[in-house]
């Protein structure tokens, strides 16, 4: 079986998804520091406190991999109905 899911791996190029991962996690964490460290001298701050900080990051990353999961899934899907070989997509082995 595991033979089967590095093949996979290989197949979809599946390492170019996890470098934009981790691309998007340095970027939010990036941005949101800036903005936190932008509005640290005003009196309304965007930021006032950790828990707005990690409010923010939290909400900003959940939408980022919403999407970014939901286009690996999507890709990953229409490649194989291109190849037809979605049966064997759901034909794959399974030890109960």
């Amino acid at each position: 079986m595991l033979n089967l899911i590095k093949l996979e791996w290989r197949k979809h190029h599946m390492s170019r998804y996890f470098n934009s991962f981790f691309f998007c996690v340095i970027g939010i964490y990036g941005f949101v520091a800036f903005i936190s460290l932008a509005s640290k001298n005003d009196v309304d701050g965007a930021m006032g406190s950790f828990q707005e900080f990690m409010t923010l990051l939290n909400i900003l990353s959940n939408i980022t991999f919403m999407v970014l999961g939901s286009v690996i899934l999507s890709r990953l899907i229409i490649s194989e109905f291109r190849s037809k070989t979605m049966q064997v997509l759901f034909t794959l082995p399974y030890k109960a």
